[in-house]
């Protein structure tokens, strides 16, 4: 994932969380051993609605991502990896909640697949960029080189001392294998 999470990553993030978990205790729990800073949890009214209490903790952290993105991070990590809702099946209706929390976590771990690809296909062109900007400065190093070279046997050609002109050629002769090698 990259720096800044996608909304839609966020919001299907507080979908898993309030499917995955029927009680608030249980919820709490997680949000606990997930988040490090308690204040972020306790911050909340724990009596109003679930999906409120989720919404606000989501919010909170995703309000200041540079702080957060570890603890956001981690909450992500942690409900993708969910395997077993057996949680939900003791409830009433539980097989149809335990359905409807692994579709959000499925959903939730292909949204991040996806922009996790699309970041590597982004930094994948940047290094290919970076590389051929390279090349291009080398280039142009070596054709600057090759100017200068130039320069230096064309002023030899039309110079009439000629002994001084041999030696200037083994200059340019050595310039020029030294510039490929």
């Amino acid at each position: 994932m990259g720096k800044n999470l996608s909304a839609v990553a966020i919001e299907l993030l507080k979908e898993a969380l309030c499917s995955i978990y029927w009680y608030k205790n249980n919820l709490r729990s997680f949000l606990s051993n997930c988040i490090n800073d308690t204040n972020v949890i306790n911050r909340p009214d724990w009596n109003g609605y679930k999906r409120q209490i989720v919404s606000d903790i989501i919010n909170e952290l995703c309000s200041n991502q540079e702080r957060y993105l570890g603890d956001i991070r981690r909450l992500i990590h942690e409900v993708i990896k969910m395997e077993s809702f057996h949680h939900l099946e003791q409830v009433e209706d539980g097989k149809r909640k335990v359905e409807r929390a692994k579709q959000a976590v499925a959903d939730l771990k292909r949204v991040v697949e996806d922009q996790t690809q699309k970041i590597k296909e982004e930094e994948e062109i940047k290094r290919k960029r970076l590389e051929n900007l390279k090349k291009i400065r080398s280039s142009q190093a070596v054709l600057s080189k090759l100017d200068e070279i130039k320069i230096n046997y064309f002023r030899l050609v039309t110079s009439k001392e000629y002994q001084k002109r041999g030696f200037e050629l083994e200059k340019v002769l050595y310039d020029l294998f030294e510039l490929f090698d």
